[in-house]
């Protein structure tokens, strides 16, 4: 019978077959059990001394609550990776048939390896208290403090300098475990009645995980004896100023440095601020770095039952989309998914609404499992610039086709980045919209010569201004580019006539300029352009266009396959209005949007005499001055045989016009007629319903 090592049950077969001389390394406390077990072992291809990371199917935690371990396990890579790069070889993260495990550099080695000489005090507190604020707010872990051991503690000394770290091997920050049972009713008036006749200061003690770390760390350098004498005095001392006066006498008397006994004088105190002086001590002393640490965004469920049910099917299904949107799998999800070997044929991955951070962008721009991909989804997300320069390198998605991170925070670094990617040259639809991309993002952007496939492009609501409004203008590699939307930005601020002058753009038959501040000025040089004949859609909703602006578009004689036109709320009035209807060219026009333009009776009056727009189906006057008279010019018309919808609310139309309206015999299609906020008597809506020449299921909105 063949003898079973116990790694065999637990390490992936791909492991065992990429590594040799498997030895477990055993560093657990004797009455604590680990979730996960280590063990040296050589690389088959290089010879290299590494360790694996197993996550142990056996552990209790593991065999409870295997979805809560395997998050824990993933957290786990996810910190080291975090901390250290080179640390971590990413690629060897595998899951298969429950087992789950990674591989690390032998630089990685427990605390517990380290003579107490070698150890540099001030720059292990300084990780720690990183790691600290890792745990608790970046993995929303409690109970923090039993992390707080030698045994939990690692550090890296290859490449220098050392970094050190907590890792949670001992699952004693899981929520769920060792949490205290509630007071009764009885005990929680017995404490209540001893505060009232005692200090309370001993409870308002502040970040007690500062505490531990403390205590520990005098247990390394000087033995139980100095930390039990502090404990001591911490159940001994009546107040507080008691208490930080034998402290500092004890650290005193201890074979410390100055520094040092500051430092651990700071820790061990009670002060609400003692974060913020012990980061200026190690600031002081030059080991306290600036770079914030990335949180890690997790879902407090742990792993959904949706990814562990994709990750766990031998028989994977043909389908080419997975779609993860709104699960919260955040950056452990991530890096699960993205390592999953049996997901390769996937084409197109939806991962909106997830909290994936720059950490979890990194992780799926280094996944080389989905070469297959053309649809990518990463909207609403946490994603700033380090993560979309994290994802610009990547170079194994060559068929991406769509790739949207609407909804994110990046800026003008990270739209950069992405326009320096040149493996994407499939890449034909790319949305940015919502962000806080600037010019100088734009103008990055608009040098980019690889997607010379890009069809759409969406950067609504960023900050762009006239100057990068014009600076896109320039490309001349995008001619397939066929829909552009740039509403909600700031391209009326420092305008420039550039935009308008664009030559590369043949094929554009979508933009969108929607609120951005544009004046009469830009339109006049967008109406000169005569490049853009194959447009079909303009939109300069909620804009600064005047008299001038209209009178300027209806000029245009090169736009003759425009379908729509909107140019609600602007100030158009009655003589842009008239000399719109001037235009003889639009005859494709089938929807026309001039609400909330001040458009009076002079106006309608000459809109009703247009007999070019055969075609139109919809027309939005909403929100105008047209009156009584205005209305009755507009039932004269006779060339709007396909008119199918046609809005008047808040009009100050009466029940005269609103029936002559009805009486029109041309608009046989009309199907619905708003006449909402209008002053018509609800008694005469009948009457006026009895007077439409229209079809039976018209329906009349009054």
């Amino acid at each position: 019978m063949k003898l079973v090592n116990k790694y065999d049950c637990i390490i992936p077969e791909k492991l065992l077959s990429d590594y040799y001389d498997l030895q477990e390394l055993s560093t657990s406390e004797p009455d604590i059990e680990p979730y996960y077990l280590t063990y040296s072992a050589r690389s088959v291809s290089s010879n290299q001394l590494c360790t694996i990371r197993a996550l142990d199917r056996h552990a209790q935690l593991t065999m409870q609550d295997y979805d809560a371990a395997a998050t824990l396990f993933v957290q786990e890579l996810l910190h080291l990776y975090h901390r250290d790069p080179h640390t971590v070889l990413l690629d060897t993260f595998t899951i298969s048939q429950g087992k789950m495990a990674f591989v690390t550099s032998t630089s990685c080695n427990f605390l517990k390896t380290q003579q107490t000489s070698q150890i540099d005090l001030t720059k292990m507190i300084d990780n720690l208290v990183k790691d600290i604020h890792f745990f608790s707010d970046g993995l929303r872990m409690r109970n923090i403090t039993k992390l707080l051991r030698p045994e939990s503690i690692f550090y890296t000394s290859d490449p220098e300098p050392t970094q050190y770290c907590l890792s949670n091997r001992y699952q004693v920050a899981l929520p769920t475990i060792d949490e205290k049972k509630k007071p009764t009713t009885t005990n929680a008036l017995e404490e209540a009645k001893t505060n009232e006749s005692t200090s309370n200061w001993k409870s308002d003690l502040k970040d007690e995980e500062f505490y531990t770390l403390g205590l520990m760390m005098l247990k390394l350098l000087n033995g139980d004896l100095i930390c039990k004498k502090i404990e001591n005095c911490r159940s001994e001392c009546s107040d507080e100023q008691a208490y930080h006066s034998a402290v500092d006498e004890i650290l005193s008397k201890a074979p410390l440095t100055e520094s040092q006994a500051r430092i651990f004088s700071t820790m061990l105190q009670s002060d609400a601020h003692k974060l913020e002086k012990l980061e200026e001590l190690l600031q002081t002393e030059g080991l306290n770095q600036k770079k914030e640490l990335q949180k890690v965004n997790v879902n407090p469920k742990n792993l959904p039952n949706a990814i562990t049910e994709l990750l766990d099917d031998p028989n994977p299904k043909e389908s080419n989309g997975i779609y993860i949107g709104e699960l919260l799998v955040g950056d452990v999800g991530v890096l699960a998914l993205s390592q999953s070997q049996q997901w390769s044929h996937v084409t197109e991955m939806d991962l909106t609404k997830n909290l994936i951070s720059d950490l979890g962008a990194e992780v799926l721009s280094k996944c080389a499992v989905w070469n297959n991909l053309e649809g990518l989804y990463l909207d609403t997300n946490s994603i700033g610039s380090a993560g979309a320069v994290a994802l610009s390198r990547n170079r194994t998605w060559t068929k991406l086709k769509f790739l949207s991170m609407m909804n994110n925070t990046i800026d003008d670094e990270g739209a950069a980045a992405l326009s320096m990617n040149d493996s994407w040259t499939n890449l034909e639809i790319l949305n940015l919209e919502i962000n806080a991309i600037g010019d100088a993002g734009i103008e990055q952007l608009s040098k980019n010569s690889t997607w010379k496939n890009l069809k759409d492009l969406y950067l609504k609501d960023n900050s762009i201004t006239g100057k990068g409004a014009s600076a896109l203008s320039k490309n001349n590699s995008w001619t397939k580019l066929t829909v552009l939307e740039l509403s909600g930005n700031n391209i009326g601020t420092g305008e420039d006539a550039g935009f308008a002058q664009n030559t590369s753009w043949v094929n554009l038959s979508s933009l969108y300029l929607d609120r951005n501040a544009i004046s009469d000025n830009f339109v006049i040089a967008l109406s000169e352009n005569s490049t853009w004949k194959n447009l079909e859609l303009l939109g300069l909703d909620g804009n600064l266009i005047g008299e001038d602006g209209a009178k300027a578009l209806s000029k245009n004689i090169s736009w003759q396959k425009l379908e729509r036109l909107s140019l609600g709320g602007n100030a158009i009035r009655d003589s842009g209005a008239e000399a719109l209807s001037k235009n003889s060219c639009w005859t494709n026009l089938n929807y026309l949007n001039l609400r909330e333009n001040s458009i009076g009776e002079r106006g309608a009056e000459a809109l009703s005499k247009n007999t070019s727009w055969i075609n139109l189906r919809e027309f939005d006057l909403n929100t105008n001055k047209l009156g009584e008279a205005g209305a009755e010019a507009l039932s004269n018309n006779s060339s709007w045989v396909c008119l199918s919808i046609l809005h008047l609310e808040g009009n100050g139309i009466y029940e005269g016009g609103a029936t002559a309206l009805c009486k029109n015999t041309h608009w046989k299609d009309l199907s619905e007629l708003n006449l909402k906020k209008n002053p018509i008597n609800k008694y005469s809506i009948e009457a006026i319903k009895a007077a439409c020449n229209w079809r039976k299921e018209f329906n009349l909105e009054c």
